[in-house]
């Protein structure tokens, strides 16, 4: 049940009225098989973090999911991304990492390997099939995103693999906006 509901997006890290998170209940309780599942979580997190291959794979082959979110809603394939881990990206995705996930702020994967600078972990993402075109909460596309941020090759990555140049999305957006008026 633990498992199910870390990789639905449980929050590991919320506390509750004691200032207690899941894993100090589990620790106090005695606990002991969900306080190791909530702290292999934990530790895939912070293995896609830092690029750290061998430990991630050792994780996820125990049973590490790849669900677990940070305080941010980072998920591991988020928190590789960003950090330009190509490797960590594609064993992530491999063992069944949500490409589609969002952070709090609607971030996919894609925006952070993007917002990172990171053309390795974006090729890597568009080749196991990240949305080249999805939006943050706040609208924004990866080539949005790349681009304003002066990502050149980045950009001309994304446009190479279909994303939608800005004046056709301002157009789409425009003319939708028009017609539900």
């Amino acid at each position: 049940m633990v498992v199910a509901l870390l990789e639905m997006g449980a929050d590991r890290e919320i506390a509750n009225g004691r200032g207690q998170t899941p894993l100090d209940v589990a620790r106090d309780k005695g606990h002991k098989e969900i306080a190791e599942i909530l702290e292999r979580g934990e530790m895939v997190l912070t293995a896609a973090r830092r690029g750290d291959l061998s430990l991630l794979e050792s994780l996820l082959r125990k049973g590490g999911g790849t669900g677990g979110r940070d305080q941010y809603g980072m998920t591991a394939l988020h928190t590789a991304a960003i950090k330009g881990h190509r490797d960590a990206v594609c064993m992530l995705v491999d063992y069944g990492a949500d490409l589609h996930a969002r952070d709090r702020e609607g971030h996919t994967p894609l925006h952070l390997a993007v917002e990172g600078g990171c053309l390795g972990a974006v090729e890597a993402l568009l080749d196991k099939g990240a949305d080249v075109d999805a939006r943050t909460a706040r609208g924004a596309t990866p080539l949005y995103m790349a681009r304003s941020m002066g990502y050149d090759a980045v950009s001309q990555l994304l446009l190479g693999n279909g994303a939608a140049s800005p004046s056709v999305v301002s157009a789409s957006l425009h003319s939708s906006s028009l017609s539900s008026s």
